[in-house]
């Protein structure tokens, strides 16, 4: 039942039953909250009135209680939800709302609430205010709570100079946030102060952009708005500012230019505009600065001349508007005229001292005298020596021979002598002038003044100094310049003396600077003049200065006129000469001066002393030219003393040369016997020569004494004939893998080029007539007794007798009986096993098929050559079984399917479809080898099987590039590097490079991997940490990984670190051509060719330089090649092919699952343990990081093409069949589709991490640039060597990424292999939402022979030079 209470604190109050025990605890505890919460909750349901009442009397007894007034206020706003704000509960509530801060301004929840509530009332100006108490009563400390709420209710009150004056004093407060105040101002178009707001942030040294923007980017922003609203900029001094920007931003000079310029432009100040542009174009420094500028004032020019026109043409002509319109269009012919000139003024600026620019300033200046001459002095006068980009030479003759063609041959001699005093770079430079001054006075016919410069520039200086002794003046050494004497000695010789030249000749030698032509040409001078002797002398002479085998030149003219000269009348001095000249002689030269010694001897001397001649010269000479000495040996001693003295030259041939050349000689001496009748001695010449020809491949001798025993022997030498050849053919079947090699045409083995039908048709047929052959050979048992033995022999003897003739011979048994008295006896025959390997990889059921086979066919021989020689025909077939293995034995090559079509067509679609183009010809096609057009016409190999074409360099010879896209000999000093050579080039390179990398040990490489991966981690964990969101890192994490790859791989070669910028430069051009516009290079080529400088510098300043230089010596390398060969295979193969690896593997080791992260994770640990930590031999057991990355390798190789060109008609072998293709065909291999053929791969779209632990054997189909992964890198071969380098490096960086590193990805990479540009590499540029690096986890140690390896290259490189 209710009760009315009476008290004061409850008047009006209806209390229930069960009201009371909550009002006596409250009695009982008036200052509990716990207890008036409790009593609250009681009262839930109540009415409204009842439940504020109750909290009206709390909050009386407990005014600071923060819970009971947020409950309370929460409660209140309840209540009123959904009334119209303009009802008086709304102001009852801001009442309470007041009343609470009275007591609760401290508490930031009260304040917002309030400030909420009234921003929902649209009470602006109280709403300010209540802002502006909350700021007030609030500690600083938690303003940053209230300015959100306060700035947006400013900018939603639609009071512009409100907010702008709140704004204000938030920015003094945070003026981090002044770009969110630009917007805002920009937004309510106040543009002069957001302008000036602007322009503060970017002159200010601390200010930071939380939107990260650049200074850079600024700048652009700020010119832009002052340059587009010039009517509304009155605060700042736009020419200072933009002005300001010049000095500070040197990479947008054009830009803020033309900013200025446009400012003026829109502000109506068209001639301060054109002020502007005047003195832009007159102070950029690069090309594409002045670009921007000279089209903007071009256009500028264009416009005010087409606007003038347009008004002309509205209003009507009139003559001033008419001279108005030809001043304007004279400005704007007289800028496009003078593009030319200040384009080079431009260059000039760049670099004053380019010689080539200043002489295109001179032809630009072409028909002003005037100008020219004040271009050459200031060129002359501008260029430094030293400095100088170009021969500064030419400078100086260029400017003489302006004077001399104008007929003022005086001030050209004054230019010529001044430039004699100038102190150029290199002596030829200044030999150059001197010749070039002679010249033009024998161009005027003063000879006498021409002899006389000469002299002067030959004179010997006081000062006297060697030739290359750069440390003395080129004045003080160009007197030992042969240019200079070699023009001077053509113009005595023409002009002078007999006894003046020869003086000039003396002198030349006597400085010791002459070659073996100056020396020649002193003797024919000489004998041209009749004085013999003193040439013989001049001969002598030059002999005394140089060795061989530059002196062979003048002992070969030196002996050709002393015997032309004396004949025989001096033949001792002759012979004395001759046995100088020989005396050291190497073996290369000898040849020629034997047989002028041996000619001699015969037409003057004595023939036994040419008979002794020509015998030591068979010992002289290059073992390739013993045989045609020999050759002419015999001839001439059979000529003088008569075929019976050439006996003991032939037996001394044949002892001395090697098989081939003692097997024709043999033939030759018996031939020789045959004809002086001496039979028997002409029969043991091939008896002796027998032991020197395998019957199977020298036919042409067997046959020859055949047909010798036919016409001189009897049965008895026939039979001895026969058991020869049997012998010898037993001593070559030793072995049956050379048995095999010798019976293939040509013994040649080429590989991707398999034996077609005809040549194993051949083969068969040639095998069934050795049979034949051996089947006539055999004895004729029971006919006729031609066995050579006697008619009453026993079996017993017969068997003896066949033993001794072969005692090597394996017994074959023989089935078939004879009735016959003279039965050929019965013999055991002796089973051998054929090796397996012969069958190659024909099934088991048809090796034993064919091995049956054998056994039936060699059972019916009794001859036990005729067994061996079945042998040999069935492990021959065999093995091209072996060689056909891909297709069925009696298919046939097929054409080559597809057509060529269009290059634009088909290159446009190769350009955006990457390597995707391919797969949809293939499916075209239905076929992995198929012509195509791809930009050039090419066959393209897709397979696993087709693409191995390529690898051999006997077949395929490679060119300059990757198809269309050729190499850029300018970034290369036009140095072929290996991986596009041939041949011996290509041998000498790769072993260069091969030593090279022995000189780097992994274990050292690993010590400067660890090292420098951990320092940028340690780098990027300090720059991305607490930068979630900043777009900024979209592009860092990228180049912060190529930044690793370029540090570590520098470092291992040159001992320390390059630009990785200069790297990312010159491959971005090394495979571009130079695109011109007449002057202008593009852009690329540029930038490339500035990285190439900086590499060459960087390789010639470089610790390791002289010890590479030192191993290229030993392949016949000289110092720029190995410098070009260590830059491309250093920054194009190295860093090229790793940096696309390393992104990739990030990538993927982003999208791992736990399960398969957590396998790798638990391998690594378990290695580095077990080894004592980090080195070759833990790295190596790593066989699933491994695993992981071949895999990346697979999917996304770095090199997706190869290329190379035929050198012969090729049949090649694929999954699809085999093609024919003809000699000079450019072959195309996509590394790409071969490494998802799905013949060889499972799954082949498809990323599996542990692909090649599962199934090793599969590791072999891993095309490592040209060639198989599994296969060493030789000189023979295109290999990249820098296998054991890459694949370790590669794993130490996923090893830190898998251990140490935390990261997600901003978005999904993919691959679609589409792009070109981004071959390796996912699509897109991956970018990090967070990135932290642990090392805290599991540290990686490294032994201690880790820590001391050192570099074989050079000094060792200190870790903090390396690192960042």
């Amino acid at each position: 039942m209710p009760i009315l209470v009476p008290s004061s604190k409850a008047q009006g109050m209806v209390l229930e039953e069960s009201d009371i025990p909550f009002e006596e605890e409250i009695l009982r505890n008036p200052y509990s909250v716990k207890f008036w919460m409790r009593y609250i909750e009681h009262k839930t349901n109540s009415p409204k009135q009842v439940i504020n009442l109750i909290y009206e009397r709390a909050l009386k007894e407990l005014p600071g209680s923060y819970k009971l007034w947020y409950n309370y206020l929460k409660l209140r706003r309840k209540q009123i939800k959904g009334k119209c704000i303009t009802d008086h509960a709304y102001q009852d509530v801001n009442n309470t709302y007041e009343r609470a801060l009275v007591f609760m301004h401290k508490m930031p929840r009260i304040w917002i609430e309030y400030c909420q509530f009234l921003v929902e009332q649209k009470v602006i100006v109280r709403t300010r205010r209540t802002f502006d108490r909350a700021l007030q009563a609030l500690p600083i400390t938690q303003h940053h709570r209230i300015w959100p709420l306060y700035l947006k209710f400013v900018r939603s009150s639609g009071i512009p100079e409100t907010s702008v004056r709140v704004y204000r004093r938030y920015i003094k407060l945070c003026p981090e946030n002044s770009e969110e105040f630009v917007e805002y101002l920009l937004s309510i178009d106040r543009i002069d102060e957001a302008a000036a707001k602007l322009a503060e942030l970017v002159n200010s040294e601390s200010f930071v952009s939380k939107e990260g923007k650049s200074k850079h980017q600024m700048w652009q922003e700020l010119c832009n708005l002052i340059s587009k609203n010039p009517d509304q900029i009155k605060s700042i001094k736009v020419d200072a500012i933009i002005r300001g920007g010049l000095v500070r931003f040197s990479d947008m000079v054009g830009q803020l230019w033309n900013s200025l310029a446009d400012f003026y432009i829109r502000s109506g100040h068209f001639e301060k505009a054109r002020d502007v542009y005047e003195e832009a174009i007159q102070t950029v420094n690069t090309v594409r600065d002045f670009g921007q500028v000279f089209d903007a004032y071009a256009q500028f020019e264009e416009g005010m001349l087409n606007a003038k026109m347009e008004a002309t043409s509205e209003l009507g002509p009139s003559e001033e508007d008419d001279i108005d319109i030809e001043l304007r269009l004279t400005r704007y012919e007289e800028i496009m005229d003078r593009r030319p000139l200040l384009l080079n003024s431009v260059l000039l600026r760049q670099n004053p001292h380019n010689v080539h620019e200043w002489h295109k300033r001179v032809q630009l200046f072409d028909g002003s005298p005037q100008d020219v001459i004040k271009t050459f002095t200031a060129a002359v006068q501008t260029v430094n020596p030293n400095e100088a980009t170009g021969k500064l030479h030419t400078l100086w003759v260029a400017f003489a021979r302006f004077y001399e063609d104008n007929g003022q041959l005086p001030e050209a001699r004054v230019i010529f002598q001044k430039a004699t005093k100038v102190p150029f770079k290199y002596v030829d430079d200044l030999a150059a002038v001197w010749c070039e001054f002679a010249e033009m006075e024998l161009r005027h016919k003063n000879f006498n003044k021409a002899l006389e410069v000469l002299r002067q520039a030959t004179a010997v200086p006081s000062r006297r100094a060697e030739y290359f002794d750069e440390k003395e003046a080129v004045q003080n050494r160009v007197y030992k310049s042969l240019k200079l004497w070699m023009f001077y000695a053509d113009l005595e010789e023409s002009l002078g003396t007999f006894d003046s030249t020869k003086a000039v000749y003396n002198r030349i030698i006597d400085l010791r600077i002459a070659n073996p032509q100056i020396i020649i040409n002193f003797t024919m001078f000489l004998e041209e003049n009749h004085y013999f002797e003193e040439a013989f002398k001049a001969y002598e002479r030059g002999i005394a200065l140089f060795k061989w085998p530059h002196v062979y030149d003048i002992w070969v003219m030196y002996l050709k006129k002393f015997i032309a000269r004396y004949g025989g009348k001096k033949l001792e001095r002759a012979r004395d000469l001759f046995e100088h000249a020989l005396d050291g002689c190497p073996a290369k030269f000898a040849k020629t001066l034997y047989l002028l010694y041996a000619k001699l001897e015969e037409e003057y001397g004595l023939a036994r002393h040419a008979m002794a001649v020509y015998e030591r010269a068979t010992n002289a000479v290059l073992p390739k030219e013993k045989f045609e000495m020999f050759n002419i040996y015999i001839n001439r001693a059979a000529d003088v003393f008569g075929l019976p003295y050439t006996r003991q030259i032939y037996e001394h041939a044949i002892e001395v040369l090697p098989d081939d050349s003692a097997r024709e000689m043999c033939m030759r001496f018996a031939d020789l016997e045959s004809k002086l009748g001496e039979i028997d001695r002409a029969r043991a010449v091939y008896g002796y020569c027998s032991q020197l020809c395998d019957p199977r491949k020298e036919e042409l001798f067997w046959k020859t004494w055949h047909e010798f025993e036919v016409r001189h022997g009897n049965e008895d030498t026939f039979r001895e004939m026969l058991r020869i050849k049997r012998s010898v053919q037993a001593k070559f079947n030793t072995k049956i893998n050379y048995m095999t090699a010798q019976m293939l045409p040509g013994s040649e083995s080429t590989v991707g080029a398999d034996i077609g039908d005809d040549d194993m048709k051949k083969l068969e047929e040639r095998a069934k007539a050795i049979v034949e052959e051996a089947k006539q050979d055999q004895p004729k048992v029971g006919k006729r007794d031609i066995l050579f033995i006697r008619g009453d022999s026993t079996q017993e003897e017969l068997k003896e007798a066949v033993q001794a003739s072969n005692p090597e011979e394996i017994d074959i048994d023989d089935d078939d009986d004879d009735d016959t008295a003279m039965a050929a006896p019965e013999v055991t025959l002796e089973e051998k096993v054929v090796p397996s390997e012969v069958f190659g990889s024909i099934p088991e059921e048809k090796q034993l098929e064919v091995r049956a086979h054998a056994r039936q066919k060699i059972g019916n021989f009794a001859d036990l050559e005729n067994s061996k020689i079945r042998l040999r025909q069935i492990h021959l077939l065999d093995m091209f079984r072996k060689k056909r293995t891909s297709v069925t034995p009696d298919e046939a090559p097929k054409e080559v399917p597809g057509k060529f079509g269009s290059v634009i067509f088909n290159a446009i679609r190769f350009i955006k479809e990457g390597n995707v183009f391919f797969k949809q010809q293939q499916e075209k096609y239905n076929s992995t080898v198929f012509r195509v057009n791809a930009g050039i016409k090419v066959i393209a190999l897709l397979d696993n099987t087709a693409i191995q074409t390529l690898f051999d360099p006997d077949n395929v010879a490679k060119e300059d590039g990757f198809g269309k896209i050729r190499l850029n000999f300018d970034l290369m000093a036009s140095i072929r590097p290996s991986i596009f050579s041939n041949d011996q080039s290509h041998r000498d390179r790769k072993l260069f490079m091969v030593q090279l990398l022995r000189h780097v040990p992994n274990n050292y490489m690993i010590k400067i991997a660890d090292n420098i991966i951990r320092r940028h981690f340690e780098s990027m964990n300090d720059k991305y940490s607490g930068s979630s969101g900043d777009n900024s890192l979209t592009e860092n994490f990228e180049h912060d990984i190529q930044t690793i790859c370029s540090d570590i791989v520098t470092t291992l070669f040159l001992g320390g670190k390059a630009n990785v910028d200069s790297l990312l430069q010159w491959i971005s051009g090394i495979f571009e051509r130079s695109r011109r516009l007449g002057v202008i290079k593009t852009k690329s080529y540029v930038n490339a060719y500035i990285g190439y400088q900086d590499l060459i510098k960087a390789i010639e300043k470089a610790p390791t330089l002289p010890k590479i230089i030192q191993i290229a010596s030993q392949y016949s390398l000289d110092p720029h090649d190995a410098k070009h060969n260590l830059l491309f295979a250093m920054v194009f193969n190295a860093f090229g092919g790793c940096n696309c690896i390393m992104r990739t593997c990030a990538a993927r080791i982003a999208l791992l699952k736990d399960d398969e992260r957590e396998r790798l994770e638990e391998e690594i640990k378990h290695r580095l343990i077990n080894y004592g930590g980090l080195c070759v031999n833990s790295l190596y057991q790593m066989h699933t990081l491994e695993s992981f990355v071949l895999e990346v390798f697979r999917t996304s190789p770095p090199i997706p093409l190869i290329f190379g060109r035929t050198k012969r008609d090729l049949i090649i072998s694929s999954s699809s069949g085999k093609f024919k293709v003809v000699k000079g065909q450019l072959l195309a291999g996509s590394i790409y589709l071969a490494h998802r053929d799905p013949t060889v791969f499972i799954d082949p779209e498809e990323f599996k991490p542990f692909r090649f632990t599962e199934n090793p054997s599969l590791k072999k189909n891993i095309l490592w640039e040209a060639g198989c992964y599994t296969n060493n890198s030789t000189e023979h071969n295109h290999q990249c060597p820098g296998k054991g380098i890459v694949m370790p490096l590669i794993e130490v960086f996923c090893l830190y990424l898998l251990l140490h590193c935390k990261y997600t990805l901003s978005k999904q990479p993919i691959w679609t292999g589409k792009k070109t540009s981004r071959f390796g590499c996912p699509d897109d540029i991956i970018s990090v939402k967070s990135f932290s690096f642990q090392p805290g986890k599991f540290k990686v140690e490294m032994p201690q022979h880790v820590l001391d390896s050192i570099n074989l290259l050079g000094p060792d490189t200190t870790f903090d030079s390396v690192a960042h």
